[in-house]
């Protein structure tokens, strides 16, 4: 996944997190582009949990205007490539409703235990291997595991720069006590390397609802806007 994601979550603290972020984000759509480029604005609409949806449209050289360029804000991001998906779960008044139609449990989200505790577990390991990667330029393959993230993996790749302590305490489990199924494979060496991590619910079986539906950390994103607000 290919997205250009600015983070804004300093500016907001520098500005006393005001409720009016249109200032905040033509700032941040503005600091991707070329410094010679112009911005025009389409209308900002809001939505429940901070949301601002809208589009812009950048202006090159000689005052010639690019294609419109959706934006949406969430979470303290600015986000430049939402997807369809994106569009029509975050930009809508219907936001738990559609987080709990995605996810295929029941609503309200936030007042779920379970979902709360693997979204903590999820964070908790994505965060982990973001450092991960960043120390040794590839995610754990699926034979390494997220054990990797605990201690230096002896198997292919080792990793270079393996961070004195780990990368996490320990490996968490889920709600019901199952290691959360996590695989990275390698690809083609100009290839970016992804994985996937998930949980397949109170049952430990491929699809369902309710405690027993999957959740992948594809959809943290949605979780966390859904248990904030």
């Amino acid at each position: 996944m290919t997205r250009l994601i600015w983070i804004v979550a300093t500016i907001l603290l520098l500005a006393g997190c005001a409720a009016d972020n249109t200032d905040l984000i033509k700032e941040a759509i503005k600091k991707t582009l070329p410094v010679s480029y112009k911005v025009e604005y389409g209308e900002f609409k809001k939505f429940p949990g901070g949301v601002v949806c809208g589009e812009f449209v950048p202006i090159g050289r000689f005052d010639v205007p690019e294609a419109a360029r959706p934006f949406i804000f969430h979470g303290n991001e600015v986000e430049f490539v939402p997807s369809e998906e994106d569009l029509a779960i975050f930009c809508t008044k219907d936001q738990d409703n559609k987080i709990a139609k995605l996810l295929n449990v029941t609503p309200p989200i936030n007042e779920n235990t379970s979902l709360r505790a693997i979204y903590k577990d999820m964070a908790a390991l994505n965060t982990a291997l973001q450092s991960y990667l960043a120390d040794n330029q590839i995610y754990p393959l699926t034979a390494q595991g997220l054990e990797a993230l605990v201690t230096k993996s002896d198997t292919y790749p080792k990793p270079p720069r393996f961070r004195a302590g780990g990368y996490i305490a320990a490996i968490p489990v889920d709600p019901w006590g199952r290691p959360y199924q996590y695989a990275s494979e390698e690809k083609l060496r100009m290839e970016k390397i992804e994985y996937s991590l998930f949980t397949l619910g109170k049952d430990g079986k491929e699809g369902g609802s309710g405690d027993d539906a999957d959740i992948s950390s594809a959809q943290l994103k949605y979780l966390r806007h859904a248990l904030e607000n």
